[in-house]
């Protein structure tokens, strides 16, 4: 099983404020979509690299019903995912998980 890092402030995080604004729904809404979004990196691409990831694919793995490009944009504007599709901070908040497994 993999794991990844989430901070106990998140739901004040003003990134999560900003995907819950470009996204038009709730912070609680925005927070359930990144944490699947996020099981789907840590359990398909562990190192946060999404390099030739399909926003289609992205969105599906947040539960997002609605346009996938509106989606993936709205990660980057939150600066939740870089322009090259990785997510961001994910290497660095993540290095331990990295480090067990690789023993």
């Amino acid at each position: 099983m993999n794991k990844f890092f989430v901070e106990s402030d998140m739901p004040d995080h003003h990134k999560v404020a900003t995907l819950a604004d470009a996204l038009g729904c709730s912070r609680e809404a925005a927070i359930g979509h990144l944490v699947s979004f996020w099981c789907r990196v840590a359990r398909l691409h562990e190192k946060g690299d999404l390099g030739g990831v399909a926003p289609v694919a992205i969105a599906s793995w947040a539960g997002w019903a609605g346009n996938a490009v509106t989606f993936v944009d709205a990660l980057k504007s939150a600066r939740l995912l870089d322009d090259d599709f990785r997510v961001h901070g994910w290497k660095k908040r993540n290095a331990q998980f990295f480090k067990n497994r690789e023993r």
